[in-house]
């Protein structure tokens, strides 16, 4: 346990480094839009059942920071992505696949905004009106459906530097793109 702090130790100031680094941003950013929001669903839930405004309001401020971390999430990912010739893994049709999901990205992104904005209405209107009981229901059902997006969005990011997850047996090919891309999108 010793060497491994030791090792800790040393290797801080690359940690320090690295945060300076789009890519590594991107990747510590990913996690709040599905976890985060996720953590604070059950926060709300809590706070519903236990009728605690402070924790209600504690439970939609977070909601509201996680989804609107979508925006820093595209900006930095467009500035991290890596490029053919980066490795001998990255490949064009990992390119390909990359440029896919960013557009998945792009088309999904307005459903965190969406949540953001009803939960700020949620928290501005009062919780005990049949508005404020509408939108906690819209906030709830939001989450729910913005916690799915963010999981199959993930899902489809880790079939991106994993090909081993693109092509299962038990899955069939899943990372068709439907989407139209343009060919002078994809470079």
């Amino acid at each position: 346990m010793i060497s491994h702090f030791l090792q800790f130790i040393k290797e801080s100031k690359s940690l320090i480094r690295d945060m300076r680094d789009d890519g590594f941003v991107h990747l510590l950013m990913e996690p709040l839009l599905t976890y985060g929001i996720g953590f604070s669903l059950l926060l709300f839930v809590v706070a519903m059942a236990t009728k605690e405004r402070k924790c209600r309001t504690l439970a939609l401020l977070l909601i509201i920071v996680c989804s609107v971390m979508i925006y820093p999430y595209q900006h930095k990912r467009d500035a991290g992505a890596p490029r053919p010739g980066y490795s001998s893994y990255w490949t064009k049709e990992n390119q390909k696949v990359w440029d896919a999901q960013t557009i998945r990205w792009r088309h999904f992104q307005y459903v965190f905004y969406a949540l953001a904005a009803i939960a700020l209405l949620n928290i501005v209107i009062s919780p005990d009106s049949t508005i404020g009981k509408g939108l906690a229901v819209m906030v709830l059902g939001g989450g729910v459906f913005v916690l799915v997006c963010g999981l199959w969005l993930n899902l489809h990011e880790k079939r991106i530097f994993y090909p081993d997850l693109r092509d299962s047996p038990a899955r069939g090919p899943v990372t068709e793109v439907w989407l139209e891309i343009p060919e002078q999108q994809l470079g």
